[in-house]
């Protein structure tokens, strides 16, 4: 994974965007913010990205083929790695598929099989400890 910055120091969630799309299926997810543009070169397309303002952080979910069920990947504006998350073992071949910023705080889809049935589950995610709260079916 490559990382590009053409930005300044972190300065926050001011004036933040991405320019990127699901429908690109592009590997390099750019965003621009007060301190510049950034971008972050996966190998293969990610699932999803999100702007988790209330944390000053850029998530991105990676495809399960390049990062397994440790796909949740989490960035400062200025495209550095601070973390990355395993998904929650709900289920075989668990892994992340949505994050969304709510008035609550943080929500994870995650995508397992339970059996032999997939389904995909909701809840509330810690990104201190890692861990899903109130899961329920997300649809």
């Amino acid at each position: 994974m490559n990382m590009v910055n053409t930005g300044n120091a972190e300065s926050g969630p001011s004036d933040f965007s991405f320019m990127w799309s699901f429908w690109d299926s592009d590997p390099l997810v750019p965003w621009s913010w007060r301190g510049g543009t950034t971008a972050v070169a996966m190998e293969m397309p990610p699932i999803a990205v999100a702007h988790l303002a209330a944390h000053n952080l850029v998530a991105i979910i990676g495809n399960y083929a390049e990062f397994g069920s440790e796909n949740l990947r989490l960035y400062s504006y200025s495209g550095e790695f601070i973390r990355s998350y395993k998904a929650p073992d709900l289920g075989k071949d668990a892994h992340f598929g949505a994050i969304a910023q709510t008035a609550g705080g943080v929500e994870v889809v995650v995508g397992c099989y339970q059996e032999t049935r997939w389904l995909e589950l909701a809840g509330e995610f810690s990104l201190d400890h890692g861990s899903a709260a109130r899961v329920r079916r997300s649809y």
